[in-house]
């Protein structure tokens, strides 16, 4: 019976254990948007071209959103816009690619 008790805790403290993981490693995940921008919806200097986005926002509640942009069909590389706990993060498509909009000049 002791036994029992002592395998039936270990077993509750693993699971848990486990569960606190699986939640930080989601917590951490990079969620990923891409944005085409064409002749009907161009970057602010008129241009056509992608924004690829990824936004992570970690355990403790820290953001880091970045922006690479291209020109059409990857064609060249335009450069990145980073953001580190900054007042707004995306969280939708739309929004990814508003922020990318938003930050174009920004881009180094």
């Amino acid at each position: 019976m002791r036994i029992m008790l002592i395998l039936s805790l270990a077993g509750f403290m693993l699971l848990g254990s486990l569960s606190r993981s699986v939640n930080s490693v989601a917590a951490n995940k990079v969620t990923k948007y891409t944005c085409i921008f064409d002749e009907s919806n161009p970057f602010p200097d008129g241009s056509t071209g992608i924004a690829e986005v990824g936004v992570k926002v970690t355990g403790n509640g820290s953001t880091f959103v970045n922006v690479d942009y291209y020109s059409d069909n990857y064609q060249n590389y335009l450069g990145q816009y980073q953001e580190g706990n900054g007042a707004f993060v995306p969280s939708t498509k739309d929004e990814a690619c508003q922020f990318a909009l938003d930050h174009y000049t920004d881009r180094q």
